[in-house]
Parts: C-alpha cells; sequence; structure tokens
C-alpha cells in the first residue's frame, strides 16, 4: 500500500507530507487540499502508466503561488511484498517553456532502480553490477514505454502498482447507460463511461459479473439482473432488471432510469468488487453522495473487510456519519488558515464527549 505522499510546491501544498494507512478518511473545510492529494496520485498514475506530458498535467498555474521555486516535488513510499519501494518526481517549470521532467526516481529499500536526469535514463541491472544507460526527452516519462528487456521484476512491479490506483468521484447524472467497446479500458475519474468499463470487466474476469450480482441482489430492492442488450457497431445498452410487483416477470430499466441513489450502490458495490484480492489504491471522493445511512454503512463494511484482506482506501467525506464512524481511529485532519499551506495532522482526542462531527462543525478542533 501506499505509506507516504509527499508533496512540495504543489497548489496549497508546501513541503507537506501524508501517511494514510491502509483506510484512510481525509477532513477538513473546503479549500483545505483534500481533493488536491487525489489529483496529485491521479496525476502521477497518468505521468507513469499512460506517459501523458508534464506540461499538460503540471501546468505553471499548479505551483504554490506564495512560492519563487520553479521546482515541484513528489514523492511516493510502497510498502511491497519484499520492501519498501519509492517513486520522486521533479519537474522543472521554464519561463515560456512549459513543464518538464527535471528528475525521476524509483529506489528500492534505499538502492536505486531507475533515474533519469540530464535527458539520460539509468536502469539498474538485475545482478546490481552495472547499469542500462540511453538518452530521454523530458516531456514525459520513460517508464511509460521502457522496453520490455529493460524492465526487472521490481521496476515491472512499481508500474504496475501505480496502474492500480484508482481516483474516482462519482456523479450519477454523468454516468451514461450505453456501453461502447474499446472505450471501457480506464475508468474515467467522474465515471461517465461506466457502463463500458463494466462491459469490459465483466469480459475480462468471469467471476466479475457473478459476484457483483450477488451483491446487487442484497442491496437493490427486487433487482435479479443487469445485462448488455446490442445496439449495433459496438454498442450496447446495460439494462437492469426487477422482480415486478404486481405481476410474475421483470420489469427492466436502462441505467440512466435508475434513481441516482440506485447507480450509485451500483457503482460502489462495482468498485469493490473490482479491487477485490488486488494490492490496490481505491480513492474516492465523498462516495456517500445520494445514499442514505442505511446504504452506505454496508458498504463502509465491506470497505473495510478488503482494506484488512490488503488493499487500501483513501476516501474524503463531510457526512457527519461517516465521519463519526471513521474519523476517531482513521482520520487525518487538513487544515489550511486563509490562503497559506495546508497543515496536516491525526484527528485529536476528544474529551467533551460530543460527536466528532459536532466538534469540526463547531470549529472546536481549532488550537
Amino acid at each position: 500500500m501506499i505509506t507516504r505522499i509527499h508533496i512540495d510546491n504543489y497548489r496549497c501544498f508546501e513541503r507537506a507530507t501524508l501517511e494514510p494507512g491502509s483506510l484512510t478518511l481525509l477532513l477538513g473545510p473546503n479549500g483545505a487540499g483534500k481533493s488536491a492529494v487525489f489529483e496529485v496520485l491521479f496525476k502521477l498514475r497518468q505521468v507513469v502508466v499512460d506517459g501523458s506530458p508534464v506540461a499538460a498535467l503540471f501546468p505553471d498555474s499548479t505551483r504554490t503561488r506564495w512560492l519563487d521555486r520553479g521546482t515541484q516535488t513528489f514523492e511516493l513510499t510502497l510498502r511491497g511484498p519484499d520492501g519498501l519501494y519509492t517513486y520522486k518526481l521533479s519537474i522543472r517549470h521554464d519561463r515560456g517553456l512549459g513543464a518538464s521532467i527535471k528528475n525521476e526516481q524509483i529506489l528500492y529499500e534505499g538502492r536505486e532502480l531507475y533515474s533519469f536526469a540530464n535527458e539520460v535514463v539509468a536502469i539498474q541491472s538485475n545482478d546490481g553490477r552495472s547499469n542500462i544507460r540511453f538518452p530521454a526527452g523530458g516531456k514525459g516519462s520513460a517508464l511509460s514505454n521502457l522496453p520490455r528487456q529493460y524492465r526487472s521484476k521490481q521496476l515491472t512491479w512499481v508500474t504496475e502498482r501505480l496502474a492500480r490506483i484508482w481516483v474516482l468521484r462519482p456523479v450519477p447524472q454523468t454516468l451514461d447507460a450505453v456501453a461502447r467497446e474499446g472505450k471501457g479500458d480506464f475508468l474515467e475519474r467522474d465515471l461517465s463511461n461506466f457502463a463500458s468499463w463494466l462491459l469490459a470487466m465483466q469480459g475480462a474476469r468471469a467471476t466479475f459479473a457473478r459476484g457483483l450480482k450477488r451483491s446487487l441482489r442484497i442491496v437493490l430492492e427486487g433487482f435479479r439482473d443487469y445485462e448488455f442488450e446490442p445496439q449495433g457497431r459496438g454498442s450496447h445498452l446495460l439494462q437492469f432488471s426487477f422482480a415486478s410487483p404486481k405481476r410474475r416477470g421483470r420489469v427492466s430499466f436502462a441505467f440512466n432510469e435508475l434513481s441516482e441513489g440506485q447507480r450509485a450502490l451500483v457503482v460502489l458495490y462495482a468498485l469493490l468488487h473490482a479491487v477485490s484480492g488486488e494490492a490496490s489504491t481505491l480513492c474516492i471522493d465523498e462516495p456517500e453522495n445520494f445514499l442514505s445511512p442505511r446504504e452506505i454503512q454496508p458498504w463502509l463494511n465491506r470497505l473495510m473487510d478488503e482494506t484488512e484482506a490488503g488493499g487500501q482506501a483513501l476516501l474524503i467525506s463531510h457526512n457527519p456519519g461517516l465521519i463519526d464512524f471513521l474519523a476517531p481511529t482513521r482520520g487525518l485532519l487538513l487544515e489550511r488558515k486563509g490562503s497559506g499551506p495546508t497543515r496536516l495532522r491525526p484527528v485529536p482526542a476528544d474529551e467533551t464527549g460530543l460527536p466528532l462531527s459536532e466538534l469540526i462543525a463547531r470549529g472546536w478542533l481549532d488550537e
């Protein structure tokens, strides 16, 4: 799992370090930087996995406004099956030229496995006795298209682990009911291509659809099945069937005809089944939106089971019930005075007897 996130010179973060656990709730007022943490994780994934140009991901406007430094620095420490790995990225901003990679490193237990500096990539050989070196540009990461013969088992583990960082904010209104073949390889942050992703997932993993349907029969009253109805030219309509209330048989609805809460439940349980059994980091911004406490609590219980089995989840929430349930033992408080830098600290112990959400609402957690 990700054990450490270091961010310097990015939006409201100045030399800030987070140490998330297997399940961590980020809480604090709007503008404190909670979503910016998720944004950084998503962008680092895009750099390493997708090869996205850093100039597009890190424009000059993302630098911290009160700092007169042209370099942004990011670090992720990940606990692997055989030790600790660290990914480091430094981005240089040159006036008029945009952003480029200044330095990039992957370390294993402090030993360098990969580096990029001065337009040269250096890769430590598997036996540790020599370096493979070749020239590369700084517009994007060489890791994204590194030739297979240069990829050690350890480098492969790091890139595949970063690929399993999921950063999402469910917005039921944006979910398309039509699945399009070839459009579901990667789930968009707003889940707008959820139907396409669901089609791809059930095609790639036979047990995924069966497990999801079992869960939905428990949490969606009357749910019987979902299926994809061909629409022609590689398109399929995602349909849900429910028990008919007045006669034998079923009634069907297109995915976008379900209520917002029903769509949110489908999405959240699909995500649980997608990451089940994998070393993944699931980052969800306000998962409780559109759901009642009776609906979100069972999902949270399932999520806790997944994190205890080796997964990881980071959540953002302003919901009192979710805060009171998770924050006392799993909360990380982000605070910011005015337009200054974000400060991070564990949730302090309560001596008043009031719910934590009430203390936050009254501003009594302020020092």
